[in-house]
This record gives structure tokens, sequence and C-alpha cells, in this order.
């Protein structure tokens, strides 16, 4: 078909239209009017302040240049607690994402009592990050912490552990906390995924005789990637 036929079936636009991609830019630029005032800007000041020597509580902003970057990267705790701290999300990021994954594929499947189920789910990420805290802390504490006193009646462990003393520990129990209150999001957003997927896709690879894991990682898995 010649481009003249291709430009008579195409619908002319109106004059004075508004195209569907400036008015999805319409639609989009109060949040993201709100997004630059609520993180841009505290971002672009906080790079500003960190070029000058400030002493608090006067308004005695002393410039330095990159001389704070160049004290902080000589510091010997710096790179460990980089390090520490990728290690940490990195490893709160794949927990939450194995974890949801598999809550969602489980609260996929129909089966007596799923809504309780998924009501009892969203519990942990409606909780306050303040709740969070204190939730933690009354489960972790080394005294008359729950987790203790199950652990030590079950003879796990000989005297209550402090779980907060030692820093690794204590790194490791506040990730875990954090995939505790996460693993709700990630389960509805994978439950929101897994929902897309065609049954079609999943009854042709059960009848090429795919089994569950196969059925995952060949139809299940690459549609929600």
């Amino acid at each position: 078909m010649s481009s003249v036929a291709v430009s008579a079936v195409r619908p002319r636009r109106r004059t004075g239209e508004m195209s569907e991609s400036v008015f999805g830019y319409a639609l989009a630029l109060p949040a993201l009017a709100l997004t630059l005032v609520l993180l841009a800007y505290p971002l672009v000041y906080s790079f500003w302040a960190s070029l000058h020597e400030i002493k608090l509580g006067k308004n005695d902003w002393r410039w330095v240049g990159f001389g704070n970057y160049e004290s902080l990267f000589r510091d010997p705790l710096f790179w460990p607690i980089v390090n520490r701290t990728l290690a940490f999300a990195l490893s709160v990021t794949l927990l939450t994402t194995v974890v949801g994954l598999g809550f969602a594929l489980v609260l996929s499947d129909d089966f007596f009592g799923r809504n309780v189920v998924r009501a009892l789910l969203i519990l942990p990420w409606s909780l306050s990050q303040a709740m969070l805290a204190l939730t933690t802390g009354w489960i972790f504490n080394s005294t008359f912490g729950p987790l203790n006193g199950l652990l030590y009646q079950l003879g796990v462990v000989d005297e209550y552990v402090r779980w907060f003393a030692e820093g690794r520990v204590a790194l490791a129990v506040i990730a875990v906390a954090l995939v505790w209150h996460l693993t709700p999001f990630a389960t509805l957003l994978f439950l929101g995924a897994l929902q897309t997927v065609p049954e079609d896709l999943l009854k042709a690879a059960r009848v090429d005789g795919a089994g569950p894991v196969r059925r995952f990682l060949l139809v299940t898995l690459p549609w929600i990637r």
C-alpha cells in the first residue's frame, strides 16, 4: 500500500485536539512537580550544604568545596560502612522478592480460607515504622522477649541471646524485621502480575507434560519478569 493510501486510512487529528503523549504528560505533571519538591530540592540542598562547613545553631556557612568528601573517603570506617550497607540492601531486596513471590504463588491458588490468609498477610505492611520498631524490639528483647523464651523452652539455647549486642546479629535482626514488613507489599505486586499470565499458556504447558516447576520457569516467570 502506498504512503498516500496509508495516510488516507489513518484518522486525522482534529485541530486543537491534544495528542495522547501530551495529555499523558499533562496528567503526570502534578505528581512530577510534587516529586521534585519533596525529593529533588532536599537532595540539591543537601549537596550544597555538604560543600560547606556549618556551625550548628549558627547561620555560619564556610565554603570548603569537596573537603568534607575528602575527609569522609579517608575515614577508615567509611568503606566498611558502605560495604555493610550494600550487603544489607541486597539481602533485604533479595529475600523480600523471593518470599513475596513464594507467598504470591501460594495465594494465587484457590483453597479454603484464602481470603483470611490474604487479610492476615496485609497486617505487617499496615504497621507504621514506629510500631514496627517497637514490635521488633519486644520480640527480640534479650530479657523478656518471646523469641528468647520460646528458644529456651525448646532447648535450642542455654541462655537468653542478646540479639542487639553484636553488630552482625543486630543487622540480621533488622533485616528480618524489614523483610517481614515489606513482604506483603511485594506479595500484592506479584499477585497482580500473576493474574495477567494467560491461562491458555499454562494449560498448553500442562498438556505438553510440563510439571509445576517447569511451568513456573518457562511460562510464569518470563511473563511476570
